[in-house]
């Protein structure tokens, strides 16, 4: 039977996507969940977009997560000739374990793709109060170094250096000006259990051209993405 967390999801989702929404809560799937590490084993982040990939998995994965938030940029001036420089991004990041565990590998894949731009379509206030499992934040430190804190849900703790850098597919979910890119970051001294992050399968996220006509100081931009952790 399907679990009560999907049923929530489903509730959340009817409406939005009514197709979608029915998929997940009433999907039936004889038998108890799949335990989460032999889960875990039959998945693999997306890498390519078609024309360049990020680099392969190396080692078992250890969660994964959806990230609901914001990226954050700043602009010197309200000038056509400036761009937005990039200062960072705060998310909270959901366990997807849970349900994952009553679905088929290949459907389980499919509905993990899915899964950002659902979370997109919806208020984060809604998506913050939810019973969906929190499994920590993602965030920038004071040295403006990409943070994943897990330690919430006992998965460990990621200082991020970045390691591979691609464009969003084309068919990507835009918002208002394009998704960000897929990105590959290794784990830093002072992390702890992970030893890489995937972000991939982005909703939004990136900044307008140009700093013409913004007002504000830092411009906020909501997006989603699937974060893929690497065991360490």
């Amino acid at each position: 039977m399907p679990s009560i967390l999907r049923l929530y999801v489903a509730i959340l989702a009817i409406s939005i996507n009514p197709g979608f929404a029915a998929a997940i809560a009433f999907r039936k799937t004889p038998g108890d969940p799949i335990p989460s590490t032999a889960l875990l084993s039959a998945y693999a982040p997306p890498l390519s977009n078609g024309t360049a990939s990020l680099p392969e998995l190396n080692k078992p994965l250890r969660v994964i997560t959806v990230g609901r938030g914001l990226q954050n940029y700043t602009c010197a001036s309200s000038n056509s000739t400036d761009k937005p420089v990039a200062i960072g991004a705060i998310a909270t990041l959901f366990n997807l374990d849970s349900l994952l565990s009553y679905f088929a590998p290949a459907e389980g894949q499919a509905f993990l793709n899915q899964i950002p731009a659902f979370m997109l379509s919806l208020p984060r206030e809604a998506v913050d109060k939810s019973i969906i499992p929190q499994a920590g934040l993602h965030y920038f430190d004071a040295s403006g170094t990409p943070t994943f804190n897990l330690s919430e849900s006992n998965n460990g703790f990621l200082v991020g250096n970045k390691t591979g850098d691609i464009r969003a597919p084309s068919n990507s979910v835009r918002g208002a000006y394009g998704a960000v890119d897929w990105l590959s970051l290794e784990a830093k001294p002072g992390s702890q259990n992970l030893s890489r992050v995937y972000r991939t399968m982005t909703a939004a996220g990136s900044p307008p051209t140009s700093c013409e006509g913004q007002q504000a100081s830092v411009i906020s931009i909501e997006y989603a993405a699937l974060y893929y952790f690497v065991s360490a």
